[in-house]
Formats: structure tokens, sequence, C-alpha cells
């Protein structure tokens, strides 16, 4: 397991901003900056679990970091493999998020049949 990907799940969900001090975000983008990608499905099966709680006061800017790392996972325009996008999808409890990545997983395909 990569060092950075330990640290991350350490760290947990991605707190509330209300709960988050500064030496924390900037330990959270850190995190997200410094991981090599891709992503393998593995990790992005770990790093789906970590969007912050939705609420009122949820951190957009990293759960953005988050997904867009998420999202160097190699995927395939192939049945199989969107289908493990969608499961993997269905994982993250942040539903903004799930709704995103929904809507991003649709764009996807569509470029992909242009």
């Amino acid at each position: 397991m990569r060092t950075q990907l330990a640290e991350l799940l350490r760290l947990g969900k991605i707190p509330d901003d209300d709960k988050l001090s500064d030496t924390l975000f900037q330990k959270y983008e850190d995190l997200f900056s410094g991981f090599a990608s891709p992503v393998t499905w593995e990790e992005a099966e770990l790093l789906v679990t970590l969007f912050s709680e939705e609420n009122l006061d949820f951190n957009w800017n990293l759960d953005w970091g988050l997904l867009h790392l998420i999202e160097t996972v190699p995927l395939r325009n192939t049945p199989e493999a969107i289908q493990k996008y969608e499961t993997l999808i269905a994982r993250c409890s942040n539903t903004k998020f799930q709704s995103i990545m929904k809507t991003r997983l649709a764009n996807w395909i569509r470029c992909q049949h242009e």
C-alpha cells in the first residue's frame, strides 16, 4: 500500500470545514497532490470512502481534489469497466459527489462515442 494512501486512511473521512484546521487541510491537499497517478482500482475503492459527510459545512475543495484523484483510475470503454466504475460510485456516501461522479461518467461515455 502506498504511503500516501495509508496516511489518508489513517486521517479518515475529510472533516467538515468547522473541524478542519489549516494544517489538516494542507495535509490532505499534500497527500492528494503527492499521489502518483493513475490510482489502481483497489486504491480508488478505498479513496471513495473518504469523501466528507454531506452537510452544510462539508469541504468542497478537498472533496474535489479527492474526486480528481479517483478519476485517474484507468477506465476502458467496455461494459465491464463501466459497471465496475458505477459500483465504485455507489460506494460514495456523499450523495452530492456521487451525483457529480455519475454525471461525469455519463459525459465521458458520451465523449467516447463521438
